[in-house]
């Protein structure tokens, strides 16, 4: 199990190193794993599965069609535009 620092772990999520410095200070939602006190470190399983409960489906897509692209949004879209 190999652990990532915090601008790896936004580097893989696509996000940025401010969104996930912000996330710890707000009540982590992306898990985290402190290596001492002050050394912050992401798990890709972790991440994964964090990624996994942030998909969406598409509503727009008919399934009738056969289409289920996955939307992922890490956003609160109310959170978005304070920004």
């Amino acid at each position: 199990m190999s652990l990532m620092t915090t601008q790896e772990a936004a580097e893989y999520l696509g996000v940025s190193r401010y969104f996930l410095e912000r996330d710890r200070v707000e009540g982590p939602t992306v898990p985290v794993v402190y290596v001492g006190r002050r050394s912050p470190r992401y798990r890709q399983q972790d991440l994964d599965k964090f990624i996994q409960s942030q998909t969406r489906y598409n509503p727009e897509d008919s399934l009738d069609q056969g289409n289920t692209r996955d939307v992922v949004s890490l956003f609160d879209p109310d959170e978005v535009d304070s920004c």
